[in-house]
């Protein structure tokens, strides 16, 4: 997704975000909501361009959705930062 598409996308979905595209053509955005966890299928739908930062409980409810679709499609994700991902006929046939 190009840069400018991007931040019409955030800007179209929460106005009063703040938007600091990084060196690396990526962007931070910080927005205060009453309730994070109603932004998780926002957050879903960018996919693995996204990462949550804060607060905590958005950032593991993130977390555990993901690993939930993993296993649902055949992937076990370990929660050890950077063990490899398996998926489920690997670990059955050895």
């Amino acid at each position: 997704m190009a840069r400018a598409d991007a931040r019409a996308r955030i800007r179209t979905r929460m106005p009063d975000a703040q938007v600091r595209v990084l060196a690396d053509g990526g962007a931070e955005v910080c927005v205060r909501v009453d309730e994070p966890l109603g932004l998780m299928p926002w957050l879903l739908g960018w996919g693995a361009a996204c990462r949550v930062q804060a607060p905590a409980v958005l950032r593991e409810r993130m977390a555990q959705e993901v690993r939930t679709l993993a296993l649902r499609y055949g992937w076990f994700i370990s929660q050890v930062p950077g063990a490899p991902a398996v998926v489920e006929e690997d670990v059955e046939n050895g």
